[in-house]
Parts: structure tokens; sequence; C-alpha cells
């Protein structure tokens, strides 16, 4: 048996478990609040860029994205979590794995069809909402500079949010596997959350070791380029800031694999 499943059957579920999280009553009203947020913010650029008028850099697409990074940034990666958990442990009180235990389709297939489903629903939520802030902003206050730089930068914010909810979407998962119970799931989840994005009491006695295995903390260095290049900063050669940023992004790629390759095995004991 392989580790990583069938295709087929991989796509069936992703394809599920996308237009599963879509029609989610919470991530409705995720999506409404992040739009709101974007209608808000769009107003407010007519007036407050005009203070960053005649600076180095380019105001739509510093001030511009700076502004909406961190409400962005954390609404996702709890839209992430709470699909992650929830797609497993609610499948599991509702008895779905006994069901697909049946061959062909197998419980590690189920597990790499919703991840990649939530992925690709949180890609399309990401890229949905920063576009419409900026076009929110562009409305209101002016066009960039230069496109092109506007659309590299914001290709690359969309795809650094994308590789850090994929990453906790996945751990989350993996919570929902280990703990059967869904209050004991959500419950060491958003304990993880917390500690990983608010716990630097706790979390500064780690060390580097934090810096290595924290989702917020590969996210944040990617995007301020290890703290020398920030990635919305126009000033900043755009090659500077990938060189800068390209560890953090890979190992944020390779802890998304080895989450998903634990997940896996830990399905594959279940079948057994």
């Amino acid at each position: 048996m392989s580790l990583f499943g069938e295709p087929e059957s991989i796509s069936r579920v992703a394809r599920l478990e996308f237009y599963r999280a879509f029609y989610n009553p919470l991530i409705v009203v995720v999506v409404f609040y992040l739009l709101f947020i974007a209608f808000v913010n769009g107003v407010g650029s007519r007036y407050f860029f005009q203070y960053f008028e005649g600076e180095a850099f380019d105001v739509v697409t510093r001030v511009g994205l700076d502004n909406v990074f961190y409400i962005i940034s954390i609404v996702c990666t709890i839209a992430a979590m709470f699909l992650g958990v929830t797609s497993i442990v609610g499948d599991r009180s509702d008895n779905i794995f006994k069901v697909v235990l049946t061959k062909p389709l197998y419980i590690r297939d189920v597990i790499i069809g919703k991840f990649l489903g939530i992925c690709a629903f949180i890609l399309t939520l990401a890229f949905t909402t920063l576009a419409t802030c900026s076009i929110m902003e562009m409305l209101f206050y002016g066009l960039p500079g230069s496109m092109g730089e506007f659309m590299l930068r914001f290709g690359s914010l969309v795809l650094l949010l994308f590789f850090e909810c994929s990453l906790v979407s996945g751990i989350a998962m993996l919570v929902g596997l280990v703990f059967k119970n869904l209050l004991d799931s959500v419950a060491v989840t958003v304990a993880l959350f917390f500690i990983d994005w608010y716990g630097e009491a706790l979390t500064g006695r780690m060390g580097l070791l934090y810096t290595f295995i924290s989702p917020w903390r590969l996210y944040f260095n990617a995007f301020e380029g290890d703290g020398h290049f920030l990635l919305t900063d126009t000033t900043v050669a755009y090659a500077s800031w990938l060189n800068a940023a390209l560890p953090y992004i890979g190992l944020m790629l390779l802890e998304t694999l080895v989450v998903l390759a634990i997940s896996c095995l830990v399905s594959i004991r279940m079948e057994e």
C-alpha cells in the first residue's frame, strides 16, 4: 500500500471537501467579515494613504497590503484551523470512517483528499479577500505606481498565507486524528494556536527551535525577509526579499509534507 493514496479517490474527496467548506455556516460568516474589512479599509484608504504621499515606497503596495496583512492572516489561519480539525473529528463522530474502510477508498485517501480540498478553499479565500481589499483601495485612492510590481508582491503574499494556512490545517487534522473526542481536539488545537501566535513568554524560551517549527514564526519571518527585507517595501528589490524568505518558505512546505505523512501513517494504522 502506498503512503499517498490513489489520485482518483483523492481528487473526489478533495472536491467534496472544498464545497463542504464553501457552504459551512461559520465560513460564510468569516467571508462576510473579511469583505466588511475590505470595504472599511478601502474607504479609509482615501484619507489615510494621503499621509504617506511623497515617501520613497509605493503607498498602495506598502501601506495598502500592510494595513490588512495581520487581520486577514489571523482570520484565515483560524478558518484553516477550524476546517482542519472539524473535517476529521466531525466525520469520525458520524462514523463515516467506518464506511470508507471498505476498499478501494482508504482513510488515507480521505485524509489527503480533505487536506487538498481545504487547501484549495483557503487559497481561494486568501486570494479573494486580499484582491477585494486591494481593489477597494484602488477605487477609493488610486492605482499603484507600478502594477507589475504590485502584482508580484501581492501574489507572493497570497502564496505565503496559503503555505502557512496549509501547515496549520495539516496540524489541526493530525490533532483530530490523535484525539478522537471533538472537545479535546478543539481544545488542543486552540491551545496550540494561542501558544503559537500569542505565547511569547513560553515560546521565547525555545529559542531557534521555535523559529523553525512555528507556522506563525515561519510565516512572519518569510514576510519580513528574515527581518531585513519587507515583502511590501518597494524600495527593496524583490529578489533580495525572495532570497531571504526562501529558507522559511522551504521549511513551511517541508513541515507540511511531514505532518501530512504522519497523518497518513496514523490513518494506515487505523485501517489495520
